[in-house]
Protein backbone atom coordinates (compact mmCIF):
# COMPACT_ATOMS: atom_id res chain seq x y z
CA UNK A 1 0.00 0.00 0.00
CA UNK A 2 3.02 2.78 0.84
CA UNK A 3 4.42 1.83 -2.48
CA UNK A 4 0.84 2.13 -4.00
CA UNK A 5 0.94 5.68 -1.82
CA UNK A 6 4.04 6.74 -3.55
CA UNK A 7 2.91 6.25 -7.19
CA UNK A 8 -0.19 8.29 -6.57
CA UNK A 9 2.20 10.94 -5.60
CA UNK A 10 3.96 10.85 -8.56
CA UNK A 11 1.05 11.10 -10.44
CA UNK A 12 -0.29 14.04 -8.41
CA UNK A 13 2.98 15.90 -9.23
CA UNK A 14 2.90 15.51 -13.04
CA UNK A 15 -0.52 16.96 -12.92
CA UNK A 16 0.93 19.48 -10.93
CA UNK A 17 3.46 20.21 -13.78
CA UNK A 18 0.97 20.40 -15.83
CA UNK A 19 -1.21 22.37 -14.11
CA UNK A 20 1.46 25.26 -13.39
CA UNK A 21 3.10 24.97 -17.04
CA UNK A 22 -0.88 25.76 -18.75
CA UNK A 23 -1.40 28.25 -15.63
CA UNK A 24 2.06 30.07 -16.34
CA UNK A 25 1.17 30.27 -19.88
CA UNK A 26 -2.12 32.12 -19.36
CA UNK A 27 -0.31 34.01 -16.87
CA UNK A 28 2.57 35.25 -19.55
CA UNK A 29 -0.64 36.14 -21.57
CA UNK A 30 -2.24 38.75 -19.85
CA UNK A 31 0.97 39.91 -18.36
CA UNK A 32 2.26 40.50 -21.78
CA UNK A 33 -1.10 41.68 -23.97
CA UNK A 34 -3.04 42.85 -21.39
CA UNK A 35 -0.76 43.94 -18.27
CA UNK A 36 -3.29 46.65 -17.44
CA UNK A 37 -6.49 44.29 -17.43
CA UNK A 38 -4.73 41.94 -15.28
CA UNK A 39 -5.64 43.47 -11.74
CA UNK A 40 -9.41 43.83 -12.39
CA UNK A 41 -10.84 40.47 -11.50
CA UNK A 42 -13.98 40.90 -13.97
CA UNK A 43 -11.38 41.06 -17.07
CA UNK A 44 -10.04 37.91 -16.00
CA UNK A 45 -12.56 36.41 -19.03
CA UNK A 46 -9.41 36.13 -20.94
CA UNK A 47 -8.71 32.95 -20.19
CA UNK A 48 -11.31 31.21 -22.08
CA UNK A 49 -10.14 33.35 -25.09
CA UNK A 50 -9.19 31.84 -28.20
CA UNK A 51 -5.95 33.37 -28.32
CA UNK A 52 -5.10 32.41 -24.75
CA UNK A 53 -6.64 28.91 -25.09
CA UNK A 54 -4.18 28.41 -28.50
CA UNK A 55 -1.12 30.27 -26.22
CA UNK A 56 -2.35 27.70 -22.96
CA UNK A 57 -2.22 24.47 -25.39
CA UNK A 58 1.51 24.98 -25.56
CA UNK A 59 2.38 26.06 -22.18
CA UNK A 60 0.62 22.26 -21.38
CA UNK A 61 2.94 20.54 -24.02
CA UNK A 62 5.91 21.93 -22.36
CA UNK A 63 4.83 21.06 -18.99
CA UNK A 64 4.10 17.49 -20.15
CA UNK A 65 7.44 17.70 -21.71
CA UNK A 66 9.44 19.12 -18.53
CA UNK A 67 7.13 16.11 -16.55
CA UNK A 68 8.70 13.50 -18.43
CA UNK A 69 12.03 14.63 -18.59
CA UNK A 70 12.21 14.92 -14.84
CA UNK A 71 10.76 12.04 -13.84
CA UNK A 72 12.38 10.13 -16.70
CA UNK A 73 15.86 11.52 -16.11
CA UNK A 74 16.31 12.22 -12.16
CA UNK A 75 13.60 10.30 -10.73
CA UNK A 76 11.16 10.22 -8.35
CA UNK A 77 10.42 13.50 -6.97
CA UNK A 78 14.15 14.87 -7.80
CA UNK A 79 14.66 14.06 -4.70
CA UNK A 80 18.23 14.93 -2.76
CA UNK A 81 19.38 18.63 -1.32
CA UNK A 82 16.99 21.55 -2.16
CA UNK A 83 19.66 23.38 -3.89
CA UNK A 84 20.16 20.07 -6.36
CA UNK A 85 16.44 19.61 -6.92
CA UNK A 86 16.90 23.64 -7.93
CA UNK A 87 19.21 22.92 -10.31
CA UNK A 88 17.90 19.84 -12.03
CA UNK A 89 14.60 21.75 -11.92
CA UNK A 90 16.12 24.41 -13.86
CA UNK A 91 17.84 22.06 -16.10
CA UNK A 92 14.62 20.29 -16.60
CA UNK A 93 12.98 23.15 -17.78
CA UNK A 94 15.63 24.81 -20.30
CA UNK A 95 15.89 21.21 -21.80
CA UNK A 96 11.83 21.18 -22.37
CA UNK A 97 12.17 24.91 -24.02
CA UNK A 98 14.76 24.04 -26.21
CA UNK A 99 12.19 21.00 -27.44
CA UNK A 100 9.34 22.95 -27.63
CA UNK A 101 10.89 26.02 -29.75
CA UNK A 102 12.36 23.19 -31.87
CA UNK A 103 9.17 21.35 -32.64
CA UNK A 104 7.73 24.90 -33.36
CA UNK A 105 10.49 24.67 -36.02
CA UNK A 106 10.25 21.79 -37.60
CA UNK A 107 5.72 22.35 -37.43
CA UNK A 108 6.76 25.84 -39.01
CA UNK A 109 4.35 26.96 -37.12
CA UNK A 110 6.49 29.37 -34.88
CA UNK A 111 4.99 32.69 -36.50
CA UNK A 112 1.79 31.73 -34.65
CA UNK A 113 3.40 32.70 -31.29
CA UNK A 114 4.64 35.94 -29.99
CA UNK A 115 8.33 35.83 -29.25
CA UNK A 116 7.18 38.49 -26.50
CA UNK A 117 5.32 35.80 -25.06
CA UNK A 118 7.48 32.88 -25.43
CA UNK A 119 9.96 35.35 -23.45
CA UNK A 120 7.53 35.96 -19.88
CA UNK A 121 6.65 32.50 -20.13
CA UNK A 122 9.81 31.03 -20.19
CA UNK A 123 10.83 33.52 -17.39
CA UNK A 124 7.04 32.80 -15.34
CA UNK A 125 7.16 29.15 -15.32
CA UNK A 126 10.50 28.14 -13.16
CA UNK A 127 9.22 30.79 -10.97
CA UNK A 128 6.40 28.95 -10.61
CA UNK A 129 8.01 25.89 -10.53
CA UNK A 130 10.31 26.62 -8.14
CA UNK A 131 7.30 27.81 -5.59
CA UNK A 132 5.29 24.10 -6.72
CA UNK A 133 8.31 22.89 -4.95
CA UNK A 134 8.75 24.84 -1.83
CA UNK A 135 5.15 23.55 -1.56
CA UNK A 136 5.53 20.21 -2.52
CA UNK A 137 8.68 19.40 -0.02
CA UNK A 138 6.47 20.95 2.47
CA UNK A 139 3.44 18.31 2.14
CA UNK A 140 6.03 15.82 1.96
CA UNK A 141 7.57 16.33 4.81
CA UNK A 142 3.92 17.12 6.57
CA UNK A 143 2.80 14.01 5.36
CA UNK A 144 5.93 11.90 6.64
CA UNK A 145 5.14 13.15 9.96
CA UNK A 146 1.84 12.09 10.20
CA UNK A 147 3.39 8.68 9.48
CA UNK A 148 2.42 8.26 5.34
CA UNK A 149 4.70 6.94 2.95
CA UNK A 150 7.34 6.96 4.78
CA UNK A 151 10.39 4.85 3.50
CA UNK A 152 11.86 1.32 5.68
CA UNK A 153 15.45 1.72 5.61
CA UNK A 154 17.86 -0.81 6.84
CA UNK A 155 21.68 -0.45 7.00
CA UNK A 156 24.09 -3.40 6.42
CA UNK A 157 27.47 -2.94 8.17
CA UNK A 158 28.36 -1.90 11.87
CA UNK A 159 30.91 0.96 10.86
CA UNK A 160 31.58 4.97 11.36
CA UNK A 161 29.78 5.06 8.07
CA UNK A 162 26.73 3.70 9.20
CA UNK A 163 26.80 6.43 12.45
CA UNK A 164 27.12 9.20 9.77
CA UNK A 165 24.52 8.04 7.98
CA UNK A 166 21.99 7.96 10.54
CA UNK A 167 23.17 11.09 11.53
CA UNK A 168 22.44 12.90 8.49
CA UNK A 169 19.35 11.38 7.90
CA UNK A 170 18.28 12.63 11.58
CA UNK A 171 18.26 15.75 9.52
CA UNK A 172 14.62 16.99 10.64
CA UNK A 173 14.68 19.76 7.12
CA UNK A 174 14.98 16.55 4.98
CA UNK A 175 11.97 16.00 3.23
CA UNK A 176 12.36 12.30 2.75
CA UNK A 177 12.16 10.80 5.96
CA UNK A 178 12.92 7.05 6.27
CA UNK A 179 12.17 4.35 9.52
CA UNK A 180 15.48 2.61 10.25
CA UNK A 181 14.32 -0.95 10.84
CA UNK A 182 17.71 -1.69 12.30
CA UNK A 183 21.84 -2.19 11.43
CA UNK A 184 22.58 -5.64 10.54
CA UNK A 185 25.96 -7.51 10.86
CA UNK A 186 27.63 -10.58 10.66
CA UNK A 187 30.61 -9.93 12.34
CA UNK A 188 30.91 -11.22 16.27
CA UNK A 189 32.12 -8.52 18.26
CA UNK A 190 34.31 -9.88 21.66
CA UNK A 191 33.30 -6.74 23.78
CA UNK A 192 29.59 -6.17 23.83
CA UNK A 193 30.10 -3.08 25.11
CA UNK A 194 31.66 -2.01 22.02
CA UNK A 195 28.91 1.24 20.83
CA UNK A 196 29.14 -0.56 17.00
CA UNK A 197 28.11 -4.27 18.68
CA UNK A 198 24.83 -2.40 20.20
CA UNK A 199 24.01 -1.07 16.97
CA UNK A 200 23.49 -4.55 15.58
CA UNK A 201 20.04 -5.89 15.56
CA UNK A 202 20.65 -9.32 13.66
CA UNK A 203 22.78 -10.89 10.53
CA UNK A 204 22.66 -11.01 6.94
CA UNK A 205 20.29 -13.80 7.25
CA UNK A 206 18.14 -12.39 9.82
CA UNK A 207 17.32 -9.22 7.61
CA UNK A 208 16.44 -11.96 4.73
CA UNK A 209 14.18 -13.29 6.78
CA UNK A 210 12.58 -9.88 7.85
CA UNK A 211 12.34 -8.92 4.29
CA UNK A 212 10.18 -11.63 3.83
CA UNK A 213 8.07 -10.71 6.34
CA UNK A 214 7.33 -7.10 5.86
CA UNK A 215 8.13 -4.96 2.94
CA UNK A 216 11.56 -3.00 2.95
CA UNK A 217 12.38 -0.55 0.99
CA UNK A 218 15.98 0.39 1.16
CA UNK A 219 18.92 -1.42 1.71
CA UNK A 220 22.04 0.80 2.50
CA UNK A 221 25.83 -1.06 2.15
CA UNK A 222 27.51 0.79 4.93
CA UNK A 223 31.37 -0.69 4.51
CA UNK A 224 35.08 0.59 4.33
CA UNK A 225 35.66 0.96 0.72
CA UNK A 226 38.99 -0.97 1.35
CA UNK A 227 36.66 -4.44 2.31
CA UNK A 228 35.83 -4.92 -1.26
CA UNK A 229 35.35 -8.43 -1.00
CA UNK A 230 32.33 -8.48 1.56
CA UNK A 231 31.14 -5.63 0.04
CA UNK A 232 30.88 -8.10 -2.75
CA UNK A 233 29.35 -10.99 -0.90
CA UNK A 234 26.89 -8.86 1.16
CA UNK A 235 25.48 -7.30 -2.50
CA UNK A 236 25.58 -11.30 -3.95
CA UNK A 237 23.29 -12.56 -0.90
CA UNK A 238 21.15 -9.60 -0.85
CA UNK A 239 20.37 -9.89 -4.67
CA UNK A 240 17.00 -11.91 -4.36
CA UNK A 241 16.04 -9.00 -1.68
CA UNK A 242 13.13 -7.00 -3.51
CA UNK A 243 14.32 -3.45 -2.16
CA UNK A 244 16.86 -0.98 -3.55
CA UNK A 245 20.46 -1.61 -2.63
CA UNK A 246 22.38 1.29 -2.33
CA UNK A 247 26.04 1.54 -1.10
CA UNK A 248 26.98 4.41 1.42
CA UNK A 249 28.73 7.55 1.44
CA UNK A 250 33.02 7.02 1.36
CA UNK A 251 32.76 4.34 -1.03
CA UNK A 252 33.49 5.96 -4.52
CA UNK A 253 36.64 3.69 -5.01
CA UNK A 254 34.28 0.00 -4.70
CA UNK A 255 34.18 -0.77 -8.66
CA UNK A 256 30.64 -1.98 -10.15
CA UNK A 257 29.23 -1.87 -13.32
CA UNK A 258 25.57 0.03 -14.16
CA UNK A 259 25.86 2.30 -10.92
CA UNK A 260 24.40 5.69 -10.56
CA UNK A 261 24.78 8.14 -7.88
CA UNK A 262 21.35 9.04 -6.45
CA UNK A 263 20.33 10.48 -3.07
CA UNK A 264 18.54 9.14 0.23
CA UNK A 265 17.41 12.22 1.88
CA UNK A 266 20.32 14.62 1.55
CA UNK A 267 22.86 12.13 1.45
CA UNK A 268 24.34 11.23 -1.68
CA UNK A 269 24.44 7.44 -2.36
CA UNK A 270 25.29 4.89 -5.25
CA UNK A 271 22.59 2.81 -6.28
CA UNK A 272 23.52 -1.11 -6.90
CA UNK A 273 19.97 -2.32 -7.84
CA UNK A 274 16.25 -0.88 -7.88
CA UNK A 275 13.20 -2.69 -7.39
CA UNK A 276 11.94 -3.66 -10.45
CA UNK A 277 8.35 -3.30 -12.15
CA UNK A 278 7.66 -0.40 -8.67
CA UNK A 279 5.10 1.91 -7.85
CA UNK A 280 2.60 2.40 -11.41
CA UNK A 281 4.71 -0.31 -13.75
CA UNK A 282 3.75 -3.01 -10.26
CA UNK A 283 -0.34 -1.33 -10.42
CA UNK A 284 0.13 -2.39 -14.72
CA UNK A 285 1.62 -5.55 -14.57
CA UNK A 286 -1.23 -6.69 -11.84
CA UNK A 287 -3.45 -4.99 -13.33
CA UNK A 288 -2.10 -7.20 -17.12
CA UNK A 289 -1.95 -10.14 -15.20
CA UNK A 290 -5.80 -9.99 -14.01
CA UNK A 291 -7.51 -8.92 -16.91
CA UNK A 292 -5.17 -12.30 -18.86
CA UNK A 293 -6.77 -14.44 -16.53
CA UNK A 294 -10.19 -13.10 -16.80
CA UNK A 295 -9.91 -13.42 -20.62
CA UNK A 296 -7.99 -16.56 -20.75
CA UNK A 297 -10.70 -18.42 -18.12
CA UNK A 298 -13.43 -17.18 -20.11
CA UNK A 299 -12.01 -18.61 -23.47
CA UNK A 300 -9.91 -21.40 -21.83
CA UNK A 301 -12.86 -22.82 -20.02
CA UNK A 302 -14.02 -26.17 -22.41
CA UNK A 303 -10.34 -26.73 -22.97
CA UNK A 304 -9.88 -26.69 -19.11
CA UNK A 305 -12.77 -28.92 -18.30
CA UNK A 306 -12.09 -31.15 -21.45
CA UNK A 307 -8.70 -31.96 -20.42
CA UNK A 308 -9.77 -32.32 -16.51
CA UNK A 309 -12.10 -35.13 -17.40
CA UNK A 310 -9.48 -36.50 -20.39
CA UNK A 311 -7.06 -37.22 -16.90
CA UNK A 312 -9.24 -38.88 -14.86
CA UNK A 313 -10.67 -41.33 -17.58
CA UNK A 314 -7.05 -41.73 -18.57
CA UNK A 315 -5.90 -42.84 -14.68
CA UNK A 316 -6.67 -42.84 -11.28
CA UNK A 317 -6.02 -39.90 -9.32
CA UNK A 318 -6.98 -35.92 -8.76
CA UNK A 319 -7.11 -33.94 -11.90
CA UNK A 320 -4.77 -31.48 -10.49
CA UNK A 321 -0.73 -32.11 -8.94
CA UNK A 322 0.62 -29.53 -6.81
CA UNK A 323 4.65 -28.67 -6.60
CA UNK A 324 6.35 -26.50 -3.67
CA UNK A 325 8.47 -24.25 -6.07
CA UNK A 326 10.16 -21.32 -5.26
CA UNK A 327 8.55 -17.73 -6.22
CA UNK A 328 8.87 -13.85 -5.26
CA UNK A 329 11.36 -13.05 -2.53
CA UNK A 330 12.74 -16.63 -2.40
CA UNK A 331 9.38 -17.46 -0.65
CA UNK A 332 7.56 -21.00 -1.04
CA UNK A 333 4.46 -21.53 -2.60
CA UNK A 334 2.62 -24.56 -4.03
CA UNK A 335 1.93 -24.43 -8.10
CA UNK A 336 -0.77 -26.06 -9.49
CA UNK A 337 -0.52 -27.88 -12.89
CA UNK A 338 -2.39 -30.96 -15.11
CA UNK A 339 -1.36 -33.84 -12.93
CA UNK A 340 0.91 -35.71 -16.21
CA UNK A 341 2.26 -38.57 -13.98
CA UNK A 342 0.49 -41.65 -12.45
CA UNK A 343 -0.01 -40.76 -8.74
CA UNK A 344 2.72 -43.32 -7.32
CA UNK A 345 5.54 -41.76 -9.66
CA UNK A 346 4.78 -38.21 -8.88
CA UNK A 347 7.75 -36.25 -7.60
CA UNK A 348 6.46 -33.40 -5.79
CA UNK A 349 9.89 -32.06 -4.80
CA UNK A 350 11.54 -31.66 -8.84
CA UNK A 351 14.71 -33.42 -7.62
CA UNK A 352 14.35 -35.61 -10.65
CA UNK A 353 13.64 -33.60 -13.93
CA UNK A 354 11.49 -35.13 -16.48
CA UNK A 355 13.30 -37.07 -19.65
CA UNK A 356 12.16 -36.79 -22.75
CA UNK A 357 11.42 -40.58 -22.59
CA UNK A 358 10.27 -40.55 -18.62
CA UNK A 359 7.97 -43.59 -17.73
CA UNK A 360 6.39 -41.92 -15.08
CA UNK A 361 4.26 -39.83 -17.34
CA UNK A 362 0.58 -40.85 -18.38
CA UNK A 363 -0.49 -41.36 -21.84
CA UNK A 364 -2.52 -37.74 -21.89
CA UNK A 365 0.14 -36.02 -19.41
CA UNK A 366 2.69 -36.73 -22.48
CA UNK A 367 0.41 -34.57 -24.87
CA UNK A 368 -0.64 -31.95 -21.91
CA UNK A 369 3.51 -31.51 -21.46
CA UNK A 370 4.03 -31.23 -25.38
CA UNK A 371 1.20 -28.70 -25.60
CA UNK A 372 1.89 -27.16 -21.96
CA UNK A 373 -1.79 -27.43 -21.72
CA UNK A 374 -0.60 -28.80 -18.07
CA UNK A 375 0.74 -25.26 -17.53
CA UNK A 376 -2.79 -23.99 -17.71
CA UNK A 377 -3.37 -24.47 -13.89
CA UNK A 378 -1.32 -22.29 -12.78
CA UNK A 379 -3.67 -19.59 -14.04
CA UNK A 380 -5.36 -19.84 -10.37
CA UNK A 381 -1.63 -18.80 -9.00
CA UNK A 382 -1.72 -15.78 -11.32
CA UNK A 383 -5.30 -14.98 -9.76
CA UNK A 384 -4.23 -15.23 -5.86
CA UNK A 385 -1.33 -13.51 -6.54
CA UNK A 386 1.91 -15.32 -5.92
CA UNK A 387 2.62 -15.60 -9.98
CA UNK A 388 2.26 -14.24 -13.18
CA UNK A 389 1.39 -14.46 -16.32
CA UNK A 390 5.33 -13.38 -17.81
CA UNK A 391 8.03 -14.13 -15.38
CA UNK A 392 11.05 -16.16 -14.63
CA UNK A 393 10.20 -19.59 -13.89
CA UNK A 394 9.44 -20.94 -10.88
CA UNK A 395 11.76 -23.43 -10.20
CA UNK A 396 11.03 -26.91 -7.62
CA UNK A 397 12.66 -26.35 -4.50
CA UNK A 398 14.74 -29.64 -4.84
CA UNK A 399 15.24 -28.77 -8.41
CA UNK A 400 19.58 -29.98 -9.14
CA UNK A 401 21.50 -29.81 -12.04
CA UNK A 402 24.15 -32.10 -11.76
CA UNK A 403 23.51 -32.91 -8.73
CA UNK A 404 23.88 -29.53 -7.26
CA UNK A 405 21.47 -27.21 -6.21
CA UNK A 406 20.45 -24.87 -8.84
CA UNK A 407 20.84 -21.89 -7.07
CA UNK A 408 24.73 -22.63 -6.08
CA UNK A 409 25.86 -23.50 -9.62
CA UNK A 410 24.77 -20.19 -11.25
CA UNK A 411 25.83 -16.77 -10.04
CA UNK A 412 23.34 -13.98 -9.52
CA UNK A 413 20.43 -16.47 -9.63
CA UNK A 414 18.78 -15.44 -6.92
CA UNK A 415 18.34 -12.10 -8.31
CA UNK A 416 15.37 -13.92 -10.30
CA UNK A 417 13.65 -13.94 -6.68
CA UNK A 418 13.01 -10.04 -7.10
CA UNK A 419 10.24 -10.14 -9.36
CA UNK A 420 7.07 -12.88 -9.76
CA UNK A 421 7.57 -15.73 -11.53
CA UNK A 422 5.68 -16.22 -14.18
CA UNK A 423 3.63 -19.22 -16.58
CA UNK A 424 5.99 -18.02 -19.30
CA UNK A 425 9.00 -15.98 -19.91
CA UNK A 426 11.72 -14.88 -21.93
CA UNK A 427 13.79 -17.81 -21.37
CA UNK A 428 11.44 -20.48 -22.86
CA UNK A 429 10.11 -18.45 -26.10
CA UNK A 430 13.93 -18.29 -26.91
CA UNK A 431 14.01 -22.03 -26.89
CA UNK A 432 15.34 -22.75 -23.59
CA UNK A 433 12.58 -25.60 -22.48
CA UNK A 434 12.83 -28.90 -21.27
CA UNK A 435 15.31 -30.92 -19.02
CA UNK A 436 18.86 -28.65 -17.57
CA UNK A 437 21.45 -31.01 -17.63
CA UNK A 438 24.61 -28.69 -17.88
CA UNK A 439 25.76 -25.46 -16.13
CA UNK A 440 25.80 -23.77 -19.69
CA UNK A 441 22.06 -24.36 -19.90
CA UNK A 442 21.54 -23.43 -16.24
CA UNK A 443 23.59 -20.13 -16.85
CA UNK A 444 21.71 -19.34 -20.39
CA UNK A 445 17.86 -19.20 -18.90
CA UNK A 446 19.50 -17.17 -15.65
CA UNK A 447 20.35 -14.72 -18.22
CA UNK A 448 17.54 -14.86 -19.74
CA UNK A 449 15.34 -14.26 -16.60
CA UNK A 450 17.96 -11.04 -15.74
CA UNK A 451 17.31 -9.28 -19.03
CA UNK A 452 13.65 -9.76 -18.50
CA UNK A 453 13.64 -8.26 -15.27
CA UNK A 454 16.28 -4.85 -16.16
CA UNK A 455 13.92 -4.83 -19.27
CA UNK A 456 10.91 -5.13 -17.90
CA UNK A 457 7.85 -3.60 -20.35
CA UNK A 458 4.52 -4.20 -21.22
CA UNK A 459 5.23 -4.24 -24.36
CA UNK A 460 7.88 -6.98 -23.81
CA UNK A 461 5.00 -8.91 -22.00
CA UNK A 462 2.83 -8.77 -24.92
CA UNK A 463 5.64 -10.06 -27.26
CA UNK A 464 6.64 -12.94 -25.14
CA UNK A 465 2.87 -13.86 -24.81
CA UNK A 466 2.32 -13.63 -28.45
CA UNK A 467 5.77 -15.50 -28.98
CA UNK A 468 4.63 -18.44 -26.55
CA UNK A 469 1.30 -18.76 -28.27
CA UNK A 470 2.99 -19.47 -32.14
CA UNK A 471 5.78 -21.77 -30.76
CA UNK A 472 3.52 -23.94 -28.73
CA UNK A 473 2.82 -26.08 -31.87
CA UNK A 474 6.30 -26.42 -33.10
CA UNK A 475 8.05 -26.89 -29.55
CA UNK A 476 10.26 -30.18 -29.73
CA UNK A 477 12.31 -29.26 -26.34
CA UNK A 478 8.88 -29.83 -24.30
CA UNK A 479 8.10 -33.67 -23.04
Amino acid sequence: MRRYMLALFDSVRVLLHLTVAGFSGWLAFILYYAPESFVPLENLFLFFDASSIHYGKLAVLGGAIFSTISFVKYGRGMSGPLDQQLQRLISAWCISLLIVIGLLFLMKTGSDYSRGWMIVWAMTTPILLIINLGVERGVVAMMHRLGFARRRLAIVGATEQAARLLESLSDNEAPDNFDLIGIFDDRVFEDPSDPFAMMVRGSLFELKQLCRKEPIDAIVIAMPSSDSRRIADTVERLMEVPADIFLGPDLAHFELTHRSGTHLGPVPVTSLTRLPMRDWAGIAKWLEDKIIVLAAAIFLAPLLLLTAVLIKLDSPGPVLFRQRRFGFNNVAFDVYKFRTMHVDKGDPTGVRQTSRHDDRITRVGRFLRKTSIDELPQLINVWIGNMSIVGPRAHPVGMMVKNQPYQEIVRHYAARHRVKPGITGLAQVNGNRGEVTTREKAEKRVHFDLFYIENWSIWLDLSIILRTAIRLPFDRSAY
